[in-house]
């Protein structure tokens, strides 16, 4: 999912002026790794050379755990494809692979939009 997202972005970001027109041959910009020039700007799919697999997980973990506990109508929503562990073990899966670490979402981009099409639909209308 990396790659293809990469460089829908860079495409937008270049249409809009974002990026410079050359962006998807600069280094810096689509290199997984982070520059290690702490001034320069770091994109979305070199987080997970700065943050780690880790890292990333504990994030998807805390905001799992805190929505399960305080939002009833997104809880319902999730429970019906899997308990807690499950969607923090998916979706740190997805996290870790948007963020540059290659391709840990088993099912990739189909999987991600039929589960928004059929299970989350309620959440992200």
């Amino acid at each position: 999912m990396s790659e293809r997202i990469q460089q829908a972005y860079i495409k937008g970001a270049i249409e809009k002026g974002l990026l410079p027109s050359v962006a998807h041959r600069v280094a810096e910009v689509v290199s997984l790794t982070a520059p290690r020039d702490r001034s320069k700007p770091i994109q979305f799919w070199q987080l997970f050379s700065v943050l780690g697999q880790d890292a990333i997980v504990g994030i998807v973990t805390r905001f799992y755990e805190r929505v399960f506990v305080d939002e009833p109508w997104f809880t319902s929503i999730f429970e019906r494809v899997g308990g807690l562990n499950h969607h923090i073990a998916t979706q740190a899966s997805m996290w870790i692979d948007v963020m540059g670490s290659g391709p840990h979402y088993h099912g990739a981009e189909f999987r991600l939009s039929f589960h928004h099409a059929h299970n989350a639909i309620a959440l992200v209308m």
